[in-house]
Parts: C-alpha cells; sequence; structure tokens
C-alpha cells in the first residue's frame, strides 16, 4: 500500500485546506497540527512551513517598522506642530 504521506495532494484536498485555513481559531488549531503533526501529507506540510517561515519574517519586518515610527514619530508631530505655531 502506497503511503499517503507521499502521494500527491488532489485539487478537493487543496480546497478543503483552504477553506479550513479561513476559518478563524480553526485555522490556527489545524495549522499548528498540520506543521508539527507526522501523519500530514509532504507536500501540504511542506506548503504549510513555508508559509510560517513567511508569516514569520513579515510579523518581524513590521515590529521593527513599528519600532522605528515609534521612535521618529514624536520628533515628527513636534515638528510639524512647531511650524503651525510659528505661522500662527
Amino acid at each position: 500500500m502506497e503511503d499517503f504521506r507521499n502521494k500527491p495532494m488532489s485539487f478537493g484536498d487543496w480546497m478543503k485546506t483552504f477553506i479550513i485555513l479561513m476559518i478563524p481559531l480553526v485555522n490556527f488549531i489545524f495549522f499548528l497540527i498540520w506543521v508539527f503533526g507526522s501523519d500530514v501529507n509532504t507536500s501540504k506540510k511542506n506548503y504549510l512551513r513555508a508559509l510560517f517561515v513567511f508569516n514569520l519574517i513579515i510579523f518581524i519586518l513590521i515590529v521593527i517598522a513599528g519600532g522605528v515610527m515609534y521612535a521618529v514619530l514624536p520628533d515628527i508631530i513636534e515638528n510639524i506642530t512647531d511650524s503651525f505655531k510659528s505661522t500662527v
């Protein structure tokens, strides 16, 4: 018998996967099961691992951008308010 983990996923399998990933909270639980589980199709597991790494990179970039904005925004706002005060 062929191992289901190495069998190509059908169109229907992919559609079920994407529908489950659209449901809030359920998607997070299934995502973790599929990424860290052992009885998961190899192509699904690799896809979700890549998605996990991509989302992690995006999250890190957003945190960095937020930190930069937090550091720079007060000075920008102060300069804008000072320029309005000098014109009035």
